[in-house]
């Protein structure tokens, strides 16, 4: 079953091509990595998912129906990790989470339990009564995380899920979501990470200037197509950046790094 799917999406900004005939889909359960550079197109198409800029060209549907016709219903469904950390600051994270329970209309008790034990799991209990503008960005992004969890989506996409956490937090939020695609959610993260992609993500997407780089695979297909260790190498044969390298290595050709040449020079200034 298609949860998402996009069909020859484009977008213009400016009178710049953004996104270029974009198609893909995400299954029940599945969790699919879109992986490209800064300014490739990965946040203009979160922002059209979530119904946050008109479609231009193309079709979206999610849970088989129109974000045009039904965005509100759609929304009701599923729950969104931002990469930026913007909360109301003058709440504290108790009171934020309670908000948002109240708002997704989940029910007193349940709303209890899941806060406390998110919470717990989060190692965040110790903060719970503080304001949020005296949270660190990985707290932020910890708390946004869990206001996602309290109604049990059935889509999450989440935007940079790693940035500013720590190694631990990192590990268990691959876990976290390993279990919500057992479970049957499914998920849409962008990431810079290929490792954390590589480890995780049943299919993985490359694009960049707004263009989709491969077919729609698995890591392991895709190393095994392009005859590649990780996903580093399948990235670096797909775009221009093993020029880049060489160019690097031209540049850098001259460079001295000779300890004995900078131990002589220390020794004639003193």
């Amino acid at each position: 079953m298609k949860i998402i799917n996009v069909q020859q999406v484009s977008k213009h900004l400016n009178g710049q091509c953004i996104l270029n005939n974009l198609s893909f889909s995400v299954e029940k359960g599945e969790v699919v990595g879109l992986l490209g550079p800064n300014g490739s197109g990965k946040t203009t198409l979160v922002r059209l998912l979530l119904s946050m800029m008109a479609l231009e060209e193309g079709q979206v549907h999610i849970f088989g129906k129109s974000i045009e016709e039904h965005a509100l219903q759609i929304k009701e469904q599923m729950g969104v990790v931002p990469d930026t950390d913007e909360l109301v600051g003058d709440l504290t994270g108790l009171e934020f989470l309670h908000f948002v329970a109240s708002i997704r209309r989940i029910p007193k008790k349940k709303a209890n339990e899941g806060i406390k034990g998110w919470l717990e799991l989060f190692g965040l209990e110790f903060a719970q009564h503080q304001l949020i503008e005296s949270y660190s960005h990985g707290m932020k992004k910890k708390l946004q995380f869990i206001s996602v969890l309290l109604h049990e989506p059935k889509l999450i996409i989440f935007d940079e899920p790693t940035n500013g956490l720590d190694p631990d937090m990192i590990l268990l939020m691959k876990e976290i979501l390993r279990q919500l695609s057992k479970k049957g959610v499914s998920i849409l993260l962008t990431t810079h990470h290929l490792h954390f992609a590589d480890s995780l993500c049943n299919r993985v997407l490359f694009i960049k200037n707004g263009q989709l780089l491969n077919a729609s695979h698995s890591p392991e297909l895709l190393k095994k197509e392009f005859g590649a260790d990780s996903l580093e190498e399948v990235y670096l044969k797909l775009t221009d950046l093993g020029k880049e390298r060489t160019r690097l290595h031209e540049l850098m050709a001259d460079w001295k790094n000779d300890n004995e040449d900078v131990e002589e020079s220390l020794l004639e200034r003193s």
